[in-house]
């Protein structure tokens, strides 16, 4: 069985024993000059409480952070999409059929802004094109 290392009975400190020996005790008035006053302590509380609204405002303004990345992150498209290798439609879980760009928008954050590429356009427009240099 372990023996306690605490004595059975308290410490009894007997008159001209040191209680810490070599540490001695702080002279009488030693902390009379960083004692606060009625004042420092209220400025002191008053400081407190704003940062402590400033951190609870903050903390609003996280969670609110927090929810439009968690509303954005579940716009991004992932996985696999049934898209038609002809006309380019995607198939919807319900079985329809949508527009590539109308699919994406509608499940997106997307916006298209529509353009040739410059071999439809040569292949679709030719007339439209400065002559090719040789």
């Amino acid at each position: 069985m372990r023996e306690s290392i605490l004595p059975a009975s308290p410490i009894s400190i007997e008159d001209g024993e040191e209680a810490c020996p070599g540490i001695e005790p702080p002279a009488a008035g030693a902390f009379a000059g960083i004692k606060p006053t009625y004042e420092q302590l209220q400025a002191r509380v008053e400081e407190l409480e704003r940062e402590n609204r400033a951190l609870k405002k903050y903390k609003s303004q996280q969670k609110k952070l927090e929810q439009e990345l968690s509303d954005t992150l579940t716009k991004v498209l992932a996985g696999y999409l049934p898209i038609c290798a002809r006309c380019k439609r995607i198939r919807e879980e319900n079985g329809v059929w949508k527009q590539l760009e109308t699919y994406i928008q509608a499940h997106s954050e997307v916006v298209f802004s529509h353009s040739l590429c410059p071999a439809c356009a040569k292949s679709f427009y030719p007339e439209f094109l400065p002559p090719e240099e040789e």
